[in-house]
C-alpha cells in the first residue's frame, strides 16, 4: 500500500478492501454453487474448490446472514430429494409387484430401474439422521417447553382400592 507522510492513503485503501470483498464474494458464490452436489458436505466442497477453508465458511455462515441461508436452503433441497427419492423407491416396489402378479411368467423389467435394497437402506438412513424435524426418527425425544430440558415436578399417583390388602377373616 502506498504511505504519505506516515498515513495511507485512503483511495488505495479503499480499492485494496473493493479487492478484497470481490474475492470474499467470487468464493461464496464458488462455494454455494458446489456444495448441493457434495451432499451439502462442508470439508468435501472446501476440497473441491481448493481455495476456501472450513473455518472460512463458518464465519461467513456467522456475518452472513443471506449466505446462511442459502446453505440451509440447500440442505432442504437434499432433504427433498432423499424424501422424493424414497417415494420414487416405494412406488417402484408397487409397480415391481403388480408386474408379478400380471404377469404368469414372472416379472418382466419394462427397462426401470428400481431401487435397490441398499439404497434404499441408505435412504432411510439420511432421512432418520439428518430429517428429524420432518418426523423420521424412531424413538420419541422428550423436551420440555420450546425444546428445553424436561422440568421437574412432583407425580401424585392414585391406587384404588380394590380390597387387595384385606386379610382372608375379613379384617
Amino acid at each position: 500500500m502506498a504511505k504519505k507522510n506516515g498515513t495511507v492513503k485512503k483511495e488505495t485503501l479503499r480499492k485494496f478492501n473493493i479487492t478484497i470483498a470481490k474475492k470474499r464474494k467470487a468464493k461464496k458464490e464458488a462455494f454455494l454453487a458446489v456444495y448441493p452436489s457434495k451432499a451439502c458436505n462442508i470439508s468435501e466442497t472446501c476440497r473441491a474448490i481448493g481455495e476456501v477453508s472450513r473455518s472460512s465458511v463458518m464465519k461467513w455462515r456467522e456475518v452472513d446472514e443471506e449466505f446462511a441461508q442459502k446453505i440451509e436452503d440447500a440442505k432442504e433441497d437434499l432433504k427433498d430429494f432423499a424424501e422424493s427419492k424414497l417415494i420414487q423407491g416405494m412406488s417402484e416396489t408397487v409397480n415391481h409387484i403388480e408386474e408379478f402378479y400380471d404377469n404368469e411368467k414372472g416379472i418382466t423389467r419394462n427397462n426401470k430401474q428400481l431401487m435397490t435394497k441398499a439404497s434404499i437402506v441408505a435412504c432411510l438412513f439420511f432421512l432418520k439422521t439428518r430429517c428429524k424435524d420432518r418426523g423420521y426418527i424412531e424413538r420419541a425425544e422428550l423436551t420440555g417447553q420450546g425444546g428445553g430440558p424436561l422440568g421437574t415436578g412432583t407425580v401424585n399417583i392414585y391406587i384404588p382400592d380394590n380390597n387387595r390388602d384385606k386379610k382372608p377373616d375379613g379384617n
